[in-house]
């Protein structure tokens, strides 16, 4: 290979690279947005997470623990979302591990209320049989259906960006949505809260 084909290839590729590195600070942020919404539907928790800035990670992370016994953010969204899906096929016994043993053992203390055995999959199975626990379950499942779809079609509107934070909002809004916050981290935008 001759040295003016190699210098030629090095500066053509150079020129490339500085282009794929040249997009707006608005358009990283809208790609941030995007790679976080498209790994919340697509149940990719790591996906999500890794759109998140190191803090953000850790207090969704501990947030997050609580609900679903995920050790890090990406397991305890992964967890969640499976649990989501669990509910709307009334697969009660991945349900009640996706969600963790704290609040496996919560379900399950209903269950000699319920005069079922005292698991959570049984608790939650005489549960959703019930009207009302049929009634709660079916709402947890459409509001958690509902905030996925409406992040899924939402678009970032109204970006301000002061040097290396930001704050944005998402279109569809309702009310109580606050906007979304972005921060620069190690040269790349990420959510911050």
């Amino acid at each position: 290979m001759s040295r003016k084909f190699l210098a030629v290839s090095i500066s053509g590729m150079a020129i490339l690279l500085g282009a794929c590195g040249s997009s707006s600070p608005t358009d990283q942020i809208r790609s941030t947005f995007s790679e976080a919404t498209s790994g919340l539907t697509s149940g990719d928790g790591a996906k999500f997470c890794n759109s998140l800035t190191p803090t953000a990670q850790k207090t969704f992370g501990t947030q997050i623990a609580a609900a679903t016994g995920g050790t890090t953010c990406a397991q305890g969204v992964t967890n969640l979302l499976k649990a989501t899906k669990a509910i709307s096929t009334g697969d009660w016994a991945s349900f009640c591990q996706l969600i963790g043993p704290k609040q496996a053992a919560g379900i399950a203390q209903a269950g000699p209320r319920l005069k079922t055995a005292k698991t959570c999959a049984a608790a939650a199975t005489a549960l959703a049989a019930t009207p009302a626990g049929k009634a709660s379950f079916d709402q947890l499942g459409k509001q958690l259906d509902e905030s996925l779809s409406r992040l899924g079609k939402g678009k970032l509107e109204k970006i301000t960006i002061t040097g290396d934070t930001a704050v944005a909002t998402v279109n569809p809004s309702q009310p109580g949505d606050k906007p979304i916050k972005f921060q620069k981290v190690n040269g790349s935008w990420k959510i911050s809260e």
